[in-house]
């Protein structure tokens, strides 16, 4: 089904021929017939992706080897690798265009992938066709009307900075949960917190994706962060745009009622963390006072880990930071999971992100 979903071509031709049925194509009923998709010519982005991985030796998977087109300097690719043109060639493109034109690739039998936990990617004998310019690669990408795309630019340039914060507290939960990041918060809802910037609970059941499970879950983490960010720059709640769209019913003990939108109250940020601490009180003793988890007062104090007002050795035994900044080193800080098993179990994840936000603050 994944194979289906992603393919880029006609999806009745898809179905005819996994019945063996011959079909030309060009239904000009189906989404990719329909003009949502248009062709271009990819060729040059195929040889870059194929000779990325020729020089990383066929060893890694699509991560890791866009990660190398993208000129990321991670410990695990050699010198020598890093004097090749192909290191960085691809920083024009995001990591998201390029894990589209894998899939493609894929799908069209241009390079080939292993089976196992760990799959890893193989050029095949239509790769060196392409590397050597004897084959040429048609590749598709979304088509958007100029107006969406406009508007889609706008929105993306005014909530880049809370979206950034909001997709790392999701990483954050669920590298400690163990779980992929979407089981968190999809994508749609971070968009929407970011769009009508909610206060409170009752906020939040205006927005998709949210419910009793997860306000009493995540809600507090997530609030948190855009309060904090809202407060930083001077800026309100806009969840009345959202109250057209409908009131969401909130059942309690059994009961339904509408849920009420209170004037939105002034944010309060992890100043009064700090405050506490100050006072002598223990991360968990602020968490049950401030009716957080321990993880977000945490985060709370390695936010002020960049004015100095709180210092490294104050939130972990300093003895650990070396140890942390080589597994860093090697993995990057793509994931704190990984980071997080490269050391073992000695070690937390809220340890881990106050050593990278120390070190980002060169504290």
């Amino acid at each position: 089904m994944a194979a289906f979903a992603e393919a880029l071509q006609c999806r009745r031709q898809q179905l005819m021929n996994y019945f063996n049925e011959a079909h030309q194509g060009k239904c000009n009923s189906c989404d990719f017939c329909l003009g949502k998709y248009t062709s271009y010519d990819g060729t040059i982005s195929a040889q870059k992706a194929l000779s990325a991985i020729a020089r990383l030796g066929e060893r890694y998977g699509t991560k890791t080897t866009i990660e190398y087109l993208r000129g990321a300097d991670l410990a695990k690719f050699s010198a020598e690798q890093k004097t090749f043109k192909t290191w960085g060639i691809g920083k024009d493109m995001s990591e998201i265009e390029w894990f589209d034109v894998f899939t493609q690739l894929l799908g069209q039998g241009v390079i080939d992938v292993t089976e196992g936990q760990y799959p890893v990617l193989k050029l095949n004998d239509k790769s060196h066709q392409v590397l050597k310019g004897l084959l040429a690669v048609e590749l598709v990408a979304e088509s958007k009307p100029k107006k969406e795309t406009i508007a889609r630019e706008k929105q993306q340039t005014a909530n880049t900075e809370l979206m950034d914060l909001l997709k790392y507290m999701r990483r954050l939960i669920a590298d400690s949960e163990g779980v992929p990041a979407y089981m968190i918060l999809g994508d749609a809802t971070l968009i929407e917190l970011s769009e009508y910037l909610p206060f409170n609970s009752d906020d939040l059941y205006q927005i998709s994706g949210f419910g009793d499970f997860k306000i009493g879950k995540y809600g507090k983490e997530f609030l948190e962060v855009i309060k904090d960010y809202c407060e930083k720059k001077g800026i309100a709640s806009r969840m009345h745009l959202k109250m057209h769209k409908g009131v969401r019913v909130k059942k309690t003990k059994g009961k339904s009622e509408k849920t009420k939108h209170p004037k939105a109250e002034r944010p309060k940020t992890g100043l009064a963390t700090l405050e506490l601490f100050r006072q002598g009180k223990t991360f968990q003793q602020i968490a049950l006072e401030r009716q957080f988890t321990v993880q977000t007062i945490f985060n709370h104090l390695t936010g002020f880990l960049a004015s100095g007002e709180i210092q490294l050795g104050e939130l972990m035994d300093t003895s650990k930071i070396p140890a942390i900044r080589d597994a860093v080193k090697l993995h990057g800080r793509v994931s704190l999971r990984t980071i997080k098993d490269e050391l073992g179990e000695g070690y937390e994840y809220h340890e881990i992100r106050a050593v990278i936000e120390a070190d980002k603050a060169k504290v």
